[in-house]
């Protein structure tokens, strides 16, 4: 699935680019749930959350529910995006700090959100 590696890499080097380091009690969370280098994390809080332009891998993550407005974050390697709505909410960054600890452990390819399975 060539074209959804390209959208977790994408998304995650925008999120690299423009997200900002975690808060030193984010940097504890990150920490506890085991993130070798929670200094790499950027969080990007945004209004919505990334889709794919190409409409078959839109599909797929419409498919998986993965478009539903109560999703809230979204994790693409070491970059997190977080809705507006939820900045501060710190089950759901802890949430999406387990899939960074997932992405360092088995490859961003190989992680879950490069499967749309978050």
């Amino acid at each position: 699935m060539p074209l959804a590696i390209e959208f977790v890499y994408n998304n995650e080097k925008h999120a690299l680019e423009n997200g900002t380091p975690l808060l030193p009690q984010y940097m504890e969370i990150a920490q506890r749930v085991g993130i070798k280098h929670p200094e790499k994390v950027r969080l990007l809080y945004v209004d919505k959350l990334p889709m794919p332009k190409n409409d078959s891998l839109k599909f797929q993550m419409e498919r998986l529910g993965l478009d539903s407005p109560y999703l809230a974050g979204m994790t693409y390697g070491y970059g997190i995006y977080i809705k507006h709505s939820a900045k501060g909410d710190k089950l759901l960054l802890s949430h999406e700090l387990i899939h960074v600890r997932q992405a360092e452990e088995l490859g961003l390819e190989a992680s879950p959100v490069s499967t749309f399975c978050n």
